[in-house]
């Protein structure tokens, strides 16, 4: 196996864990699958923010401003945003031991956001066989030599 392509294994096996870890944790989100701490939470702020790449639309509880950065807010699209008001309740949703709140139908689960990190993912798994398959056929050549050997 050439130094690039273990290399190349390397990465991959890396980006993949990380994207594998983060389809995993949108179907949490979702409800697909077990682990995800639902929690109802008070709009008690509501602020469009504007910066140098457009306007965001944040919604806030705990008494904390949207303007804030912290946990106590998540952006929304803007026309979930137009739909609440303050004093609203929304389902907020926590995954394993991270503080960062996701709503189910929010932007981080988006369906685009679903379908690009699938894609990502058999990408990058894709890159896992081409770049591991020369290591893993030379070394089943030698166990099926090995073993012809010994008869």
């Amino acid at each position: 196996m050439t130094g690039g392509k273990l290399i190349g294994l390397f990465i991959c096996v890396i980006l993949a864990l990380i994207t594998g870890n983060k389809l995993v944790k949108m179907s949490k989100i979702q409800g697909w699958l077990p682990g995800a701490r639902q929690e109802i939470k008070i709009i008690t702020g509501k602020e469009e923010i504007a910066d140098k790449y457009g306007s965001a639309y944040w919604i806030a509880w705990d008494n904390i401003s949207p303007s804030v950065v912290g946990n106590h807010r998540t952006n929304l699209k803007q026309n979930q945003w137009e739909s609440l008001s303050v004093g609203d309740k929304i389902e907020v949703y926590y995954v394993g031991k991270s503080a960062s709140p996701y709503i189910r139908d929010g932007i981080f689960v988006s369906k685009g956001n679903f379908v690009f990190d699938s894609v990502l993912f058999t990408a990058e798994l894709t890159g896992m066989l081409f770049c591991g398959f020369p290591f893993f056929k030379r070394n089943i050549s030698k166990g099926v030599t090995t073993k012809q050997k010994h008869r």
